[in-house]
């Protein structure tokens, strides 16, 4: 009769919990608060390349490593590498794309891909469940080879 007793009681507040706590918050309310925790979330910290100027001469590759910001209040699900070919950050610019996991802090890059005396955007972005993005963070620079 005990564990009776103790399952209803169990079910009863969590279905209580479950019905009061959708009453307090609408669906827009809950996407606006996600919203405002996701703008407080800084850029990722792009760490390199972040010179102006990169030596590719006698490199068979160049590594881009960057760091995470993260939020104990969403989870991170994604990362999505960005290289672009000059200044502009356009789909028609765009030579290189990768999504990678949230764990994931670097890439190397085939130097065959970049061209002497040539400019590169690179960036990354960040997707946390549900969809949502936080600003992006992208850097310019030049290879010489």
């Amino acid at each position: 009769m005990r564990n009776k007793v103790f399952i209803f009681y169990l079910l009863f507040t969590l279905t209580s919990i479950l019905f009061f706590s959708r009453l307090a918050f609408s669906n827009e309310e809950a996407d606006g608060r996600l919203e405002a925790i996701l703008r407080s979330v800084s850029r990722p910290r792009l760490i390199y390349p972040n010179d102006k100027d990169i030596d590719l001469s006698g490199k068979k590759s160049l590594r881009f490593q960057w760091g995470l910001a993260t939020t104990p209040l969403v989870a991170l699900d994604y990362i999505e590498f960005c290289l672009y070919k000059g200044e502009k950050i356009k789909e028609k610019n765009l030579v290189f794309e990768k999504r990678m996991m949230n764990n994931e802090y670097s890439i190397e890059i085939d130097s065959d891909l970049f061209e002497n005396g040539e400019f590169y955007t690179w960036g990354i972005r960040q997707f946390f469940l549900r969809g949502k993005k936080n600003n992006e963070s992208f850097a310019l620079f030049r290879v010489y080879k």
